[in-house]
């Protein structure tokens, strides 16, 4: 979280009117936030307008519609091709023994430290 810091500094007498107006203003942009470098500003209105926008004008661009049905079957293909690598991932009960029931299997590991 990043907050609006403002440097206060000592004044001498003759200079403090200047100042004091300095610190008013300062006070009134405070009450706009996003005037302020920063401050902190909620960005999902911010987003949602972008994205608004940038749906609109693929709509205005010929073709666009393709390209985004291209791009949809696109991440489809790959996610059915992640999820067939995920069960290829998975272990071939066949290749090992089977535990009887009420036994612990104990797994080794040649493992020597160094």
């Amino acid at each position: 979280m990043q907050t609006a810091e403002v440097a206060t500094e000592p004044v001498a007498a003759g200079e403090s009117s200047s100042t004091e107006s300095s610190d008013s203003s300062s006070k009134s942009q405070a009450s706009d936030k996003s005037s302020i470098p920063g401050t902190l500003v909620d960005l999902s209105s911010e987003y949602d307008q972008y994205a608004s926008k940038a749906e609109k004008q693929l709509d205005k661009t010929p073709g666009s519609k393709s390209i985004v049905q291209e791009l949809k079957k696109l991440t489809k293909e790959e996610e059915k091709k992640k999820a067939e690598k995920k069960k290829k991932r998975k272990c071939d009960p066949s290749k090992y023994p089977k535990i009887p029931k009420g036994k612990k299997a104990v797994i080794r590991i040649n493992y020597r430290p160094a």
